[in-house]
């Protein structure tokens, strides 16, 4: 619903939020799972990554690119409502990092706040926080989201001051 694409910003973000790692590692520890890349557990075929694994930089930032914008679409399918880039920013790194079933399930706190309100800062914050996992960076996805919503929110209530300036001065010329 939202319309939104990730950009080199989400990109960027989740690089910053993984790390990279160009051999398969162990995620989480003692899961049997493993990781590659940026965080990534299966190819763009839909494989798992193997114990061992290895890839070169480039395609650990082509694999990147596939998971980004699969979770990107994700976003875009759940999210009902009409986000800023920061918001779906935020939201995509968020799905990223936690999987598409864990965001519409056991992380939905922020799905339904985001829903209901997404200029509601306070509501989504909390909901972004209230998640036991990683804390930190959803600490940062929440201030992420949060950026240019107040700006928004400002320059709308200027718009409403000045509007109401123009009708007070019309009727006093009367």
């Amino acid at each position: 619903m939202t319309g939104k694409t990730y950009t080199n910003t989400t990109l960027e973000l989740i690089k910053d939020f993984e790390g990279r790692s160009l051999t398969a590692y162990e995620d989480p520890k003692g899961s049997g799972k493993y990781s590659i890349g940026y965080g990534c557990q299966f190819y763009e075929n839909w494989q798992r990554v193997k114990q061992n694994d290895e890839i070169s930089a480039a395609r650990a930032n082509t694999l990147l690119e596939f998971h980004v914008k699969a979770n990107a679409d994700y976003v875009n399918r759940y999210v009902t409502v009409i986000l800023n880039q920061n918001q779906f920013d935020a939201l995509t790194s968020l799905m990223y990092n936690v999987g598409p079933g864990n965001f519409t399930d056991t992380y939905d706190q922020v799905l339904k706040a985001v829903n209901e309100d997404p200029n509601d800062i306070d509501a989504v914050t909390k909901a972004f926080t209230s998640i036991n996992f990683n804390k930190n960076r959803r600490l940062q996805e929440a201030t992420i989201y949060a950026q240019g919503t107040f700006a928004k929110t400002v320059y709308n209530l200027l718009y409403l001051v000045l509007f109401f300036l123009l009708i007070y001065l019309l009727r006093r010329k009367q």
